[in-house]
């Protein structure tokens, strides 16, 4: 609360929601009252067509057509407040990174995190499941510069996902970050599955966080049968997983995180990692891993050598 930057759709313990529909296959049944027989019409009449006028679908793809999926019928998210101020995340090739143009837009698009936070600022799961599914979700800047304390709103400027969360069928861009998931922040947990992410940046500051420029799984969460293409962050331009230590260590936390079945190409990492950076575990699996880039000069952090890896890091 306290202003308009915190405006989100708040997704809550147990609700589904899900777009992607034609509204004139909307026909709801006379003989059920509750209408049950003409949503499940139109749920079914959804349809899938491949996204067209993107480079996505010069690479290997494990999707009907050589490319990327979505709804044809697009329901769209914006994090966007102003309609008369234009939203631009534009690629700055000097920087080798993206400029951005945001005038005041929310912190986060979509909030999974409505069971609240704990004493050290961690989202607590929620109790039931909670299901988004078939939404364009763009234009989020998770835009907090406080280096010191932990805000949720340095995290997840598309989406904010929680234990109990999982995004399907979605298309996530021109979201950012200061700290990490520009596009999607795992929070202890979620779950990313059939998605598009692309043109998405988590920003960093200076030489700390910038980790997962389109998802961050933090502890745990999954990604799985998805495209994440041109994206940017200082490490894991498009991907970044962190090991469970803060959840509670035991001889299965390296395996909390996963990516699975998905195609990671054309994305760019500052520091580390140009497609995945992943820190003491994560499972991959299936995964086209190809031509990231990473701009890293061998710099010193942390008594590490950055700029290894362009593709995958996995220290």
């Amino acid at each position: 609360g306290g202003t308009t930057l915190n405006l989100s759709f708040k997704m809550f313990s147990g609700i589904s929601v899900y777009g992607g529909f034609n509204a004139d296959d909307a026909e709801v049944d006379d003989a059920n009252a509750d209408g049950t027989a003409g949503r499940l019409y139109a749920y079914q009449k959804r349809q899938l067509v491949t996204y067209e006028g993107t480079d996505a679908g010069t690479y290997f793809s494990p999707s009907a057509g050589g490319k990327p999926v979505r709804l044809k019928y697009v329901s769209t998210l914006s994090g966007n407040l102003n309609r008369n101020r234009v939203s631009n995340l534009e690629w700055n090739d000097s920087r080798q990174n993206y400029t951005v143009t945001y005038p005041g837009n929310t912190y986060h698009v979509v909030f999974f995190a409505t069971n609240g936070f704990d004493e050290s600022g961690r989202a607590k799961p929620l109790q039931e499941s909670s299901v988004l599914n078939g939404f364009r979700i763009q234009y989020g800047y998770a835009n907090n510069n406080d280096a010191v304390n932990r805000y949720h709103t340095a995290y997840g400027g598309g989406v904010y996902a929680v234990d109990g969360a999982s995004v399907e069928y979605c298309e996530v861009s021109y979201c950012t970050a200061t700290r990490n998931g520009g596009a999607v922040y795992c929070d202890g947990g979620g779950d990313i599955s059939h998605c598009f992410l692309h043109t998405n940046q988590a920003q960093g500051m200076g030489i700390l966080y910038g980790q997962g420029g389109a998802v961050m799984l933090d502890g745990k969460g999954s990604v799985s049968h998805s495209y994440l293409i041109n994206n940017y962050a200082r490490e894991g331009g498009a991907i970044a997983l962190t090991d469970a230590e803060d959840l509670g260590r035991n001889n299965t936390f390296h395996y909390a995180t996963s990516v699975v079945s998905c195609l990671v190409a054309n994305n760019t990492a500052a520091s580390e990692g140009g497609g995945i950076y992943a820190n003491h575990g994560g499972v991959l699996n299936n995964t086209g891993i190809y031509r990231n880039r990473c701009n890293g000069t061998g710099v010193i952090v942390g008594g590490t050598a950055n700029g290894q890896a362009a593709n995958l890091y996995a220290g």
